[in-house]
């Protein structure tokens, strides 16, 4: 059955994805209900702050890119393992996070460091953004992306 509740976050396959995401934004949810998911980001305070931007940023990534895997295997016959799409999810996030301007503060260096920046935020490290936007272009067209190799 293809639900909002389902496939955002009741699958399996989204759920590993979705719990990995909760852990790296503190966000406590239990329910995998989508009302419940919406009801408790509706109720955040959306400021400024960098960790209410990621975990807003987080949670429309992977909702994109899961609706993108679900039609991909509808419609190409294409998949591919939760861990790939959780590794480019985070490579999409980080491109967006290096883009930001932002103050240096304690909480953007805590969130440089949670979420592994080679460089401060704002600041854009240009190798960073080459390899993340050619993997993005590469995945929308569909090319098969070894992300185990960049480790």
């Amino acid at each position: 059955m293809d639900s909002h509740s389902h496939l955002f976050f009741k699958c399996s396959y989204a759920n590993s994805i979705w719990k990995e995401f909760q852990s790296r934004i503190q966000v406590e949810c239990d329910d995998k209900d989508w009302n419940a998911i919406m009801e408790l980001f509706a109720g955040m305070h959306n400021s400024k702050n960098i960790d209410s931007i990621i975990s807003r940023l987080s949670l429309a990534a992977c909702v994109y890119f899961i609706w993108q895997e679900r039609n991909n295997r509808l419609f190409k016959n294409e998949s591919r393992k939760w861990e790939e799409l959780l590794n480019a999810i985070t490579d999409i996030i980080r491109l967006r996070l290096v883009s930001l301007k932002v103050k240096n503060s304690k909480a953007v260096r805590k969130a440089q460091e949670k979420w592994e920046m080679a460089s401060n935020l704002g600041q854009v490290n240009t190798w960073l953004s080459r390899n993340v936007v050619h993997k993005f272009l590469l995945i929308k067209r569909g090319v098969d992306i070894d992300f185990s190799a960049d480790c």
